[in-house]
């Protein structure tokens, strides 16, 4: 080789040192001053003479991840600077090779080097093998009678040979479950440090070290792959379990957090790493379910009570889990419901559970019991001919006339009866039963009851089930759901209470200049302002004085309702008493609505009554309901260190802000960085290196909050099979099922090739 520098490429150089070469003729002389180039990750080969020389590329630093570019080659130069790692190859007496590590000598470990604690000599090996491109596995422990560790060996993680799996190659049978493919990690790898306690017991030193592998070490993109690399940390536990309580399985949470470090390459671990743990999680709690929540409430069917707060949404007062949809387990709810808020409810609204209309009446005698009229309205497609259910008359007579809240009970059942012969459904057992339980879905039968606006909702029991489908799913278990459920729970406080702030800060648009109006917007909530909005504008342009007739101190007015189409629909009487501004009205508005009316207001209006009467401000709908201190008060199933929780938030929050801050500004980046970083170092020799396994375990158990208990004594139940949620999928209607079998392709014929509903067996072609 002559006394030149060889450059393949002009924009990197790394000289060679004397050591990295293998020198097969003793006439070749290479000196120090020798150069190779390499470019990117372009291995170059420069051949002089009998000597090879190959260079690996540089280091890459991703994210807190550092990968290392070192090829399968015969030999690996050194680096141009501490970060740029690499390793000699060196042909051993037997035919085989070693690969030895170009570790900065700061990093090396030395024989009868000293450590002040076990923490810092593991902290050593770790930085070692993490700069050199290998895993470091804890091998031999041997403890003294203090129970302090005597001898410790920290060895390369392909140490010790793959187990051997015994079979017979002759046995082909086929009831043989397949085993898995897969791959041998060890290869006898006698890579490792040893330390011992010293004799004065003072700390500790290492009496063996070797450091050559038999092994290719990790390069650049084998790096991220690694198992230093792939191990969760707390935050990533944290992470899974916190997107679970959201119903956010733990392949769509590693979706999201690699899309927030910014790509693949970022991530300590892989999907599987997160499905794995997920698996784990069910482990830890499984058959032990029941017993860790025994003192708490646990079964299988889940049973809301709804109730309406001060801005119309619905909110969950109360919630029970029981073993099976019967009379008996819900008469216990109930009652259980009494226990905690003494007073019976002035109308309970539920589906057509059979079940359930004989357990309200027995233990809420002193409540209305109502059906849904939405559950028996969605039914009526399904109950009438396709004909029918294309009929636009039809449709639109029945749906106007369960709905209408004008008319009377001898009304409806006139209409009623006209519509049945109309369209022949005189005969029809459906409809005859749902006009035998009128008085209990019909609204002409109940519209002097206070409903607090339910007489034209849809189902709010479905919508709740739905918001709580969001936060869990059928496979769910109990532990599981209990958090999920804490969750649905914190999302109703937080609408609550953006409600509120909407309210309290913001001033809604006054249709017309009325004090009136202006009372309103200061004493109700938004959402029922807003209500009371459409019934003053309805007052104002819908509505007409017929006449007037005084009375004594009251006035009788006669008003006229009209529709947008301006034509007259009804006429209803309304009394006003001038003193006291009562009013007295045909349309029970009031009673169903617990605001005042169109009708009414109309009459006030013309008495130029600029604010609402008190009598007539239901205190339900008012603003400030619920006090302040009360609304952000949460109240969870499980055990948790309020503080670190706190601590752990604010944490993250101080560091979202200072990179948000200093985003556009380089400088300060790169000293924040190296700020944390330095502290993160002096962290590593301070505390102890965590197990990977404890952490899952510390993690998963400050999730739940709830200890695994030792004996199980309680289990769940089994065996259940309530209505729709047998097979843990929601019900198909007749229609669905009927598309999907629609869709699917027709049977083959193997003979003709045809799909004529006929197979090889009558296949026309035989005969």
């Amino acid at each position: 080789m002559e006394d030149e520098q060889h450059s393949l490429h002009d924009d990197v150089h790394f000289s060679v040192p004397e050591s990295c070469l293998v020198e097969e003729d003793e006439d070749v002389d290479v000196g120090s001053a020798d150069l190779v180039s390499v470019k990117d990750s372009t291995m170059e080969t420069l051949m002089d003479g009998n000597v090879t020389v190959c260079v690996a590329p540089s280091v890459v630093a991703l994210d807190g991840v550092s990968t290392f570019g070192i090829e399968d080659t015969e030999i690996a130069v050194g680096c141009s600077n501490d970060d740029e790692l690499c390793s000699e190859v060196v042909e051993l007496d037997d035919g085989m090779k070693g690969w030895i590590p170009i570790v900065p000598e700061s990093y090396k470990p030395k024989l009868n080097e000293h450590f002040d604690s076990y923490v810092a000599a593991e902290t050593k090996y770790r930085l070692y093998a993490f700069k050199a491109g290998f895993d470091v596995r804890l091998n031999a422990k041997k403890m003294n009678s203090d129970k302090c560790i005597q001898t410790r060996w920290f060895v390369c993680s392909k140490e010790g040979n793959p187990r051997k799996k015994e079979f017979d190659s002759l046995d082909v049978g086929t009831d043989v479950r397949r085993g898995r493919n897969s791959n041998v990690k060890r290869s006898g790898c006698r890579a490792c440090m040893k330390i011992h306690l010293t004799k004065d017991k003072n700390g500790y030193e290492v009496y063996e070290f070797f450091e050559m592998h038999n092994h290719v070490l990790f390069n650049e993109s084998d790096r991220r792959f690694s198992k230093t690399n792939r191990k969760m940390q707390y935050t990533d536990f944290r992470n899974v379990l916190r997107s679970s309580t959201h119903k956010v399985g733990p392949t769509r949470a590693y979706r999201l957090q690699t899309a927030l470090k910014g790509g693949f390459d970022k991530m300590r671990c892989t999907a599987v790493d997160y499905q794995n743990f997920k698996r784990d999680v069910g482990l830890y709690v499984g058959k032990k379910d029941a017993k860790m929540l025994i003192n708490k409430i646990h079964a299988m069917a889940f049973v809301p009570f709804l109730a309406i707060d001060n801005h119309k949404r619905s909110v969950v007062v109360g919630s029970s889990l029981i073993a099976g949809e019967n009379i008996e387990n819900f008469k216990w709810v109930l009652r259980a419901f009494l226990k905690c808020y003494k007073k019976q409810p002035i109308v309970v609204i539920t589906d057509q559970c059979s079940a359930m209309k004989q357990a309200v009446p027995c233990v809420l005698n002193e409540s209305k019991h109502r059906l849904c009229i939405w559950h028996i309205m969605k039914k009526v497609p399904k109950k009438v001919s396709q004909a029918l259910n294309q009929n636009a008359r039809f449709n639109s007579l029945i749906k106007k006339l369960v709905w209408n809240v004008h008319i009377g009970p001898d009304e409806f059942e006139y209409q009623w009866n006209e519509m049945i012969i109309e369209f022949d459904l005189v005969n029809d057992p459906w409809f005859s039963k749902i006009y035998n339980i009128r008085h209990s879905w019909i609204p002409a039968f109940f519209k002097d009851t206070p409903m607090s606006g339910l007489m034209k909702t849809t189902s709010r029991s479905e919508s709740a089930n739905a918001f709580f489908n969001l936060y869990s799913s059928f496979e769910s278990d109990l532990v599981e759901f209990l958090m999920n459920y804490d969750s649905a729970l914190e999302k109703q406080r937080d609408l609550h209470a953006h409600d509120e702030n909407v309210t309290r800060t913001t001033y809604p648009q006054l249709m017309n200049p009325i004090g009136i109006e202006h009372h309103a917007a200061q004493v109700y909530t938004r959402t029922i302002f807003f209500d009371f909005q459409k019934e003053l504008k309805k007052a104002i342009w819908y509505c007409g004085i017929d006449r007037v007739e005084d009375i004594g101190d009251e006035k009788v007015y006669v008003i006229t309702h009209q529709n947008k189409k301006r034509v007259l629909k009804v006429s209803y009487k309304v009394v006003h008493n001038v003193n006291d501004n009562l009013v007295d009205y045909e349309c029970s508005f009031f009673v169903r609505n617990g605001f005042l009316c169109r009708h009414a207001l109309k009459v006030l209006l013309n008495c130029q009554v600029d604010r609402i009467p008190y009598m007539y401000v239901a205190r339900r709908w008012t603003r400030e309901l619920v006090p302040a201190h009360v609304q952000p008060a949460a109240v969870r199933y499980r055990e948790i260190d309020s503080e670190k929780e706190l601590l752990f938030t604010k944490m993250y929050s101080v560091v979202d802000d200072v990179a948000s801050r200093i985003r556009n500004d380089k400088t300060k980046m790169t000293r924040f960085y190296e700020y944390l970083d330095k502290y993160k170092l002096e962290l590593s020799t301070r505390l102890p290196n965590e197990d990977p396994t404890q952490q899952k375990v510390d993690a998963i158990a400050e999730h739940f909050g709830v200890a695994v208990p030792d004996d199980v004594d309680v289990y769940a139940p089994t065996g259940l099979a309530n209505k729709g949620c047998a097979l843990g999928k929601r019900l198909r209607s007749t229609s669905e099922k009927i598309q999907m079998r629609s869709k699917k392709p027709k049977r083959r014929c193997k003979r003709c090739g045809e799909s004529k509903g006929h197979d090889s067996r009558n296949c026309p072609m035989v005969s």
